[in-house]
């Protein structure tokens, strides 16, 4: 603007400059600055072995609603080096079993993740400390149950893969634990029954396959045995008989967002226990009966979808 030359401002408040050399009227335009306000770090919770490595992300949430990927321009620390380290990119190795929280940082902003660094995983094990698979396991000469639990609070996430055990009469069993975590995993075959909690408290399954592959229904595929305030959701139990079985005194548990598919009985559950929640839980194609509460109240379908 060579000549400015007088202001102006409209109803609006937008405000204007006479530019008496060009002879033109300029329109102002005030931009606030973009600031970043938050991290956000994905993924928010990741299992690996020692020696593994795990790459994290940092997506950046700006004043204008904008998100940018900020995964090299942070500050990557871990709290606990002798478990687990992070180079200063993105990518964390595993250094031993235990848990680091792994943070972002930039501008004074930060966020944060937890890093469960976890044994591997084989046939037979008897689960004391956090566990992981880095691949399918073929258990296929295990005749006994595949894992077991022996301590509270242990984190057992098979990141997805699968177990091959057809002869096992059970492929995971927790007795007595409370607070274990069953998460990620394909129990999925002929394998006589799914997964076994007996006593105990707290404990979570979640996005585990416990399907039966035979030709017939058979076996459960989840047991709770006079335990109470667990959670199972995201379970997928096809074919078996039930695919939940609530027996003893089981009581307070959450049994929510399940797929109970082509099984004998979707949900057997002991008039024993006291303060069962159902949610949102699909029950197609059951054969016999798809809710059994203690011995008296029924609900009878081929299809049926509980809300």
């Amino acid at each position: 603007m060579n000549h400015p030359w007088g202001v102006d401002v409209d109803d609006s408040g937008n405000l204007f400059i006479a530019d008496l050399s060009n002879h033109r009227v300029r329109k102002v335009t005030f931009f606030e600055p973009v600031v970043l306000e938050s991290l956000t770090i994905a993924p928010a919770t990741a299992t690996i072995a020692a020696g593994l490595t795990q790459q994290f992300t940092a997506t950046g949430n700006f004043s204008d609603s904008s998100p940018q990927d900020l995964t090299r321009s942070v500050t990557w620390s871990s709290n606990n080096e002798p478990v687990a380290t992070i180079a200063a990119g993105d990518l964390a190795t595993g250094v031993a079993d235990g848990t680091a929280t792994i943070t972002a940082t930039l501008a004074g902003i930060n966020d944060w993740a937890a890093l469960n660094v976890a044994q591997l995983a084989t046939c037979g094990d008897t689960l004391t400390t956090h566990a992981t698979l880095s691949a399918d396991l073929d258990c296929t000469g295990t005749t006994g149950t595949v894992f077991t639990f022996a301590a509270d609070s242990v984190v057992f996430d098979g990141q997805g893969y699968k177990f091959l055990a057809p002869s096992a009469p059970l492929m995971v069993s927790s007795i007595g634990n409370s607070g274990v975590s069953i998460l990620n995993m394909d129990l999925s075959g002929t394998a006589s029954n799914g997964l076994k909690i007996s006593g105990g408290s707290g404990n979570l399954v979640s996005s585990v396959d416990v399907s039966y592959t035979g030709v017939t229904p058979a076996g459960y595929g989840v047991q709770l045995e006079s335990s109470t305030n667990n959670v199972i959701q995201n379970v997928t139990a096809t074919n078996r008989n039930p695919g939940v079985w609530l027996t003893g005194t089981s009581g307070g548990n959450t049994i929510q967002n399940n797929n109970f598919s082509g099984n004998n009985f979707a949900i057997h559950a002991s008039q024993l226990g006291q303060g069962n929640s159902y949610l949102n839980n699909d029950l197609p194609n059951t054969t016999t009966c798809a809710i059994i509460v203690g011995a008296t109240i029924r609900f009878r379908s081929r299809a049926t979808t509980i809300r």
